[in-house]
């Protein structure tokens, strides 16, 4: 009906409820090799999926092929129990956030511009003001997903470290940490058209371009995405006596 219908008020008062819901099951295997007495192989596997509803509670988007293998090793050097060197390798799938459903809805947004603070009613006398927004109603369609596929984002970590026993009741120790950002699950822009959005990877598939969205005139090309941290962690673990330990 419009802004000055007599509904109005009721989408600028009626509060929008939605009830969006996600399921991740996971499962994990792990499993450890005694190579030698000095050498240990840790070996595993872990399985998730994640399925995001809409509010009427159909099945929008599935994200079921996410594997994360993780191998890790200790080295007793001294073979005397005082000294090790340790690492591990893991791939670590997001759980994505309940929020990310939101573009799965309709949604309703409604916006009033007048000088009364109680009412409700729209003043268009006003529109010559240089502060005045317009009296609006608008309405935000689902957001489809990337026809092209949409898989689980990740990180792949890194760890290598060494501990040893300096006296009998302390041990020292420092490990080097690197992180990198594989692939993420986000909305984007696509090419196809003003205000055209996927829920997908950006970087891969069909959001491997993206609009200008100063001036839709162009394509251009979206880059995968990119984080990498990197880490020096020390640590100091003193025996204070049979029950206690201060760790730093």
């Amino acid at each position: 009906g419009g802004v000055d219908d007599p509904t109005f008020e009721s989408y600028v008062t009626d509060v929008q409820t939605l009830s969006p819901r996600s399921e991740n099951p996971a499962a994990y295997v792990q499993d450890s090799w005694r190579v030698s007495p000095s050498l240990t192989l840790n070996l595993g596997v872990r399985w998730e999926r994640q399925r995001f509803y809409d509010s009427h509670d159909t099945l929008k988007l599935d994200l079921s092929d996410a594997w994360a293998h993780r191998v890790g090793f200790v080295w007793d050097l001294r073979a005397d129990g005082t000294t090790k060197v340790f690492g591990s390798w893991g791939r670590f799938f997001e759980s994505a956030p309940l929020m990310l459903t939101g573009v799965f809805n309709d949604t309703v947004r409604a916006g009033v511009a007048n000088r009364d603070p109680d009412s409700l009613t729209c003043d268009h006398t006003l529109a010559g003001e240089p502060w005045y927004a317009s009296c609006t109603i608008q309405t935000a369609a689902p957001t489809p997903v990337d026809p092209a596929g949409v898989e689980a984002g990740y990180m792949d970590e890194a760890v290598l470290g060494v501990e040893f026993a300096a006296t009998p009741s302390l041990a020292l120790g420092a490990k080097l940490v690197y992180r990198n950002l594989g692939r993420i699950v986000e909305d984007a822009a696509t090419p196809d058209g003003y205000y055209s959005y996927y829920m997908g990877n950006p970087g891969f598939g069909s959001l491997r371009t993206a609009p200008d969205l100063l001036t839709y005139s162009w394509v251009l090309p979206v880059p995968k995405p990119k984080r990498t941290f990197k880490g020096v962690e020390l640590t100091a673990i003193r025996r204070l006596s049979n029950n206690w330990q201060l760790i730093a």
